[in-house]
């Protein structure tokens, strides 16, 4: 028996196939930021474990994935970022004064904080 080609124009799904397509890949996608690829991996797990649609479709991504995989990596560490700042503001820890002057500043040695300068005060 020979493999026709897959005629795309048939793959239509409803909405409750797409959320449950996006609930499953939100929660098998949790960890997978932090390694190359691991997107990919998640994603044909997905679509295997769902059956909605066929594996073979990811051949047509498999070759642009790792340009998204960069895309991916700047959107991880930015969030990251905010996300640390937004939780530093809230436990109101996050000094903005400092942080300006960290960042608008031009040498590349970071700053000492005052415990930092009396441990060694301390060990002379």
């Amino acid at each position: 028996m020979a493999l026709r080609p897959v005629p795309w124009s048939w793959l239509h799904l409803s909405w409750q196939q797409q959320l449950i397509m996006v609930g499953v890949m939100m929660l098998t996608s949790k960890g997978t930021a932090g390694i190359a690829g691991g997107a990919f991996i998640v994603l044909a797990s997905t679509v295997t474990a769902v059956g909605h649609i066929p594996l073979a479709a990811l051949s047509l991504i498999v070759g642009i994935d790792r340009i998204l995989n960069e895309g991916r990596v700047f959107i991880n560490v930015l969030g990251n970022a905010v996300a640390t700042i937004v939780i530093g503001k809230w436990e109101n820890d996050f000094d903005t004064e400092r942080a300006r002057k960290v960042l608008h500043s031009r040498t590349t040695t970071p700053p000492q904080s005052e415990s930092d300068t009396a441990k060694v005060g301390a060990e002379k």
